[in-house]
């Protein structure tokens, strides 16, 4: 709901949107994932940049297209997807950088911005009622930035040989199965006979 800030008010004015919020949670954990198994794999500046940029067209694209239609749905999935693929990279690249107290602070400086972005999101959608014009614009603003700061400055992170990267991957689809078996035992809103509760099981 466009008027909904937070999560728990979200659930708290349409309680039938529950299970889409907890599929919603799940599917962006599962695509951190997997955007830190391709991250492991490939080169860095790619999915950075590509990442930045497609982050930038879908904000675009959300700004202007009717958030009740499906295309609309669809490009936040991409923005969401392209999310997914740059923050652990993004982390993984503070994480080599340093080393010592340095490392600490650069990873403690990263996870603060992708914080404060969270944070600042429903104080941007409460900013005009019924409307997500100015998240987009900020989400504009951000990618935007990010894009002419990271340019020429991205150092590759070393990759697995080949042999290494069916570890990369079977680890990270282990950690998804974690992940929606965790969320189907612990998922609080309803009893073991919720349908969707058992297929995450």
């Amino acid at each position: 709901a466009p008027m909904a800030t937070t999560t728990q008010a979200a659930i708290r004015a349409r309680p039938e949107i529950e299970g889409l919020i907890l599929l919603v949670s799940v599917l962006t954990a599962v695509l951190l994932l997997v955007g830190g198994a391709v991250g492991d794999t490939r080169r860095a500046r790619p999915i950075i940049t590509g990442g930045l940029a497609v982050s930038l067209v879908c904000a675009i694209l959300a700004l202007v297209l009717d958030s009740g239609d499906l295309s609309f749905r669809v490009v936040r999935f991409a923005g969401i997807a392209s999310a997914a693929m740059v923050m652990p990279v993004a982390l993984a690249m503070a994480a080599t950088a340093y080393t010592g107290i340095a490392r600490a602070t650069a990873i403690g400086i990263a996870y603060a911005a992708y914080g404060a972005g969270q944070g600042l999101s429903p104080t941007l959608i409460a900013l005009v009622p019924g409307s997500y014009a100015p998240a987009f614009v900020g989400s504009i603003a951000a990618c935007a930035l990010a894009l002419v700061v990271v340019r020429g400055r991205i150092p590759e992170l070393p990759r697995p040989t080949a042999a290494e990267r069916p570890y990369v991957y079977g680890t990270a689809l282990w950690a998804a199965g974690v992940v929606l078996f965790a969320a189907g035992v612990l998922w609080l809103g309803s009893g073991l006979d919720n349908p969707l509760r058992i297929a995450l099981i």
